[in-house]
């Protein structure tokens, strides 16, 4: 086995999987995310791939193969190359149905990106706040309405309703 750590990802700077989870969730996403240091959604998809090897490659890869894009049309890796090329990229590579059959590899490797950052942002605390998830919480519920109770010729008992049912 090897030390599979975030330089075998994106390269020493680390750069490269919050460039692209924040493309995923543009700046204009609300509520807005969260990148630095603390940032959630890269240590997630950092802990997802060294987690579950199955992703180690496909991750490297297209990685790889995003810097070998980027060096080819910018000359620089993706990670250095300034929002409008990142875009560019991104575009290229974001839409299946869309994208040229030699854009395939970028496709499968963004596809993996998009589930990773979506996932890792909705079960973080500020993605289940953004989708209003409560939780496990008692509910009250109100029983079965009056209308279908009629539809169906039932109604609840004097017992269901002082025990069972409240309004």
């Amino acid at each position: 086995t090897f030390d599979w750590n975030v330089g075998l990802i994106v390269g020493p700077s680390g750069a490269g999987k919050s460039s692209i989870a924040r493309q995923v969730f543009g700046a204009d996403y609300h509520p807005p995310m969260t990148w630095g240091g603390a940032g959630v959604v890269p240590d997630f998809i950092e802990f997802i791939v060294k987690d579950m090897p199955k992703h180690q490659v496909p991750m490297r890869g297209g990685l790889r193969w995003l810097d070998m894009q980027c060096l080819t049309r910018y000359k620089n890796p993706f990670a250095d190359c300034n929002t409008q090329q990142q875009l560019e990229i991104i575009d290229a590579i974001a839409y299946p149905k869309k994208a040229k059959p030699a854009m395939k590899p970028g496709v499968a490797f963004f596809n993996l990106m998009r589930n990773l950052t979506a996932t890792g942002f909705y079960t973080s605390e500020i993605g289940v706040k953004d989708v209003g998830y409560i939780g496990n919480a008692p509910n009250q519920w109100n029983g079965v309405p009056e209308e279908v109770l009629k539809q169906y010729n039932l109604a609840y008992t004097d017992k269901e309703l002082k025990e069972c049912v409240s309004f």
